[in-house]
Parts: structure tokens; sequence; C-alpha cells
């Protein structure tokens, strides 16, 4: 029954933003007539305005397309009508980087909804039922907005942030997964009826590495760091940056060669190790995210964006399993860092110079997103 109800509402609201986008169409091409000498501005505004209304509900009809342009709300369909109070019981014990979950009230919300946090920074994360059809899971950032029940007052003490700079890098990393992994566990819980309750966010057994830039007047080059600071490789370019050797930082010997190709309409690079190409990587058409992938003999690499709350972060995907992360604009400061500086985290040291060649592809990218005009977009690294 539950199915069946929403399955109709998912299509009433696809009706809906479709009859909404038609009338936003017939409005704007009402006021822009061209048989008229001056625009009419009335009817623009009316089409404007339907036209965002149609996307909203064609996003409730869609959850995965509006949790995609979304990173402080996100949806998931209540399959199996579950109640909150279920949902908090089988989540209850599960550890994240804002501590375990907690149930209480949050302003102008009626009835109690499941809070994470607050974080030293005064965000807090509220999961709250929707209309009885999806289970909505937001980010808040007034902490005077939480209002505890007696024995949960102590809950409003910030969780405190580690000391040590790896510590807060785990930290970071797992504050930027924090909703995507809410959404993603609560989805699965739905369809399955397991709930994860593993920690969210790094596995303790990941190693996890700086990876800094150094601004060269002859070229771009990049340093990747332990937490000690000890060097484990660089990373080297000319001008114009087109090729980037990575080479153990201590013996010199060069593992991987990074080369963007010329000429093409999306950005791509090939991967070498030694004089065989590894891997030829490029940018893929995806909906709100950045996305680059190729083959290899492992299976698929991917490089994907992942729309997370803290900076751009991306998953570096080989053979459909999780191989590393990779972050950027993390919340803690990194002394003596003058240029772009990422995070990389890695379970296997195998796989250790491909992290920082696809670490150079984010700076790339990086650059890239910065350029707001066509003038500076046409620079020597972008497409063709």
């Amino acid at each position: 029954m539950q199915r069946f109800i929403i399955l109709t509402a998912r299509l009433l609201l696809l009706l809906l933003a479709i009859g909404l986008l038609v009338l936003s169409v017939k409005y704007m091409i009402e006021g822009f007539n061209v048989g008229e000498d001056d625009i009419r501005s009335g009817p623009i505004t009316i089409g404007t305005i339907l036209f965002i209304f149609s996307v909203v509900a064609f996003q409730f009809c869609n959850p995965d397309f509006y949790n995609q342009f979304n990173d402080g709300a996100k949806l998931v369909i209540n399959t199996r009508k579950l109640t909150l109070r279920q949902i908090f019981d089988a989540f209850g014990d599960m550890p994240t980087a804002w501590g375990s979950p907690w149930m209480g009230r949050v302003q102008s919300i009626k009835g109690k909804v499941i809070i994470l946090g607050p974080n030293p920074d005064g965000e807090y994360v509220f999961i709250r039922d929707l209309f009885g059809l999806f289970i909505s899971i937001n980010l808040g950032n007034i902490t005077g907005f939480i209002k505890p029940d007696a024995k949960n007052e102590w809950r409003l003490e910030p969780v405190k942030k580690p000391d040590s700079l790896e510590g807060m890098i785990r930290y970071s990393f797992n504050t930027a997964c924090l909703m995507d992994a809410l959404a993603e566990r609560i989805q699965t819980y739905l369809k399955t009826g397991t709930a994860d309750t593993s920690e969210i966010g790094l596995n303790r057994d990941d190693a996890i590495y700086l990876f800094n830039e150094e601004f060269k007047w002859t070229g771009q080059d990049f340093h990747l760091l332990d937490v000690d600071m000890i060097p484990r490789l660089r990373v080297s370019s000319q001008i114009p940056c087109k090729t980037f050797h990575i080479s153990d930082a201590k013996s010199g010997e060069e593992l991987i060669v990074l080369t963007k190709r010329l000429f093409h309409i999306f950005t791509t690079y090939d991967v070498y190790q030694g004089k065989t190409i590894f891997c030829r990587l490029k940018r893929r058409l995806v909906l709100h995210h950045t996305a680059f992938s190729g083959q290899t003999s492992f299976g698929k690499l991917e490089l994907i964006r992942m729309n997370a709350m803290a900076g751009s972060n991306y998953q570096v995907k080989l053979g459909g399993e999780q191989i590393g992360t990779i972050a950027r604009k993390l919340n803690f400061t990194l002394d003596n860092v003058v240029f772009d500086n990422f995070i990389l985290s890695i379970a296997d040291p195998d796989w250790l110079p491909l992290m920082a060649a696809m670490g150079v592809m984010v700076a790339r990218q990086a650059k890239r997103e910065k350029t707001s005009t066509l003038a500076n977009n046409l620079d020597d690294d972008d497409e063709l």
C-alpha cells in the first residue's frame, strides 16, 4: 500500500512539474512576443516563477535528482513507512564526526527529529519525516534552534575537534561525507532492513597524505607528504604544464607520467607506467558532477566529485571499489601553505602514485573552475 501511495504521489508530482513547465514556456513566449516593440515584464516574471516551481516539483518526484542539486538537504523515499523512532533505534549507536544521533526538537518543526551535533562551528544535522513519504536529512547552522529534553541538554555542548593533524584531517573528511553517507545508509536500511552502524567516514586503516602545490616560474610542482611531513612523492612539470612526472621523493625513480592530450572536446589525460599506457581518462557528461573515467587492466578507473559540505571532494574508484579520496578546502589551516593544497586518503600504498596522478587532475580541474570568463578559460590547460 505504501509503495502504491509513493508511486501515485511521484506520478502526480511529475504531471504537476510538466504542467508548470508548459505554463512557464507559455508565459515566456507571451512576454517575449516578437510582435511587440518591448518585452512584457509581467508574463516573464510569472513564467520564471512557474519554471522554478516546476523544477522543485520535478526534484520531489525524483529524489536522486533533488540530492544532486542540494548539498544542505537530502531526500530518501520512505518505502517501508518507518517512523523516525524506528530509524533512530536502528542507527542510535552509530558513531560520526559529530557524535552519535539523538532525539530532540528543532524550532519551527513539529514533533521530534533525529539530531547529530552540533559541531564546533555550530552546524548540526536533523532528520525528519516529510509528508509520510520521505525521510529528509537537513543541515542546520543555528544552534539556538535546537530544543533538547532535560536528559539531553548536555548534547548542546559541541563535539571537540581533534588536536593532532591526522585527527583533524580525519574529522574534516568525515564531516565532508556526512550528509551523503547518512542518505545512503538510510536508503539501504529502507530497502534491505539492515542498518550499517559502522563509523561514518574514513576507515581508521586508511593512510593520510598531504598533497601540496609548489609554484615555480618554470612549471608546476607538487609534493606528497605523510602526516609526519616526510616527503613520499614528487610531481614535476615544465611550462606549458601538459606532462607531469611522478617520482619517488627519496630515490628519484619515475613511477607514473600523466599527460594531458590536446585537441579533445572533453578534457582527456593519459596515465603511463614506464612506456606503457595504464589508462586514458576522459571527462564525462554527468549531471551536476565532475567525473573522469577510463578502462584499465584492473577494471574501470573513475574520478568522481562528491557534493559535500566542505569544499571539493573526490572519490577514486578502480573496478567499482573505492581506493582513495581526495579533498580540498577542509576546515583547518596548514602552516606554510600558500597555494592549493589537498588531502589524500588511501588504504593500499601500492596505489599511492596513481592517487598522486588523480590529485594533479583534481588540482587542474580546480584551476579551471576558478575561471569565470572565456578569456581566462582559454588558457594552456583548457579544452580545445
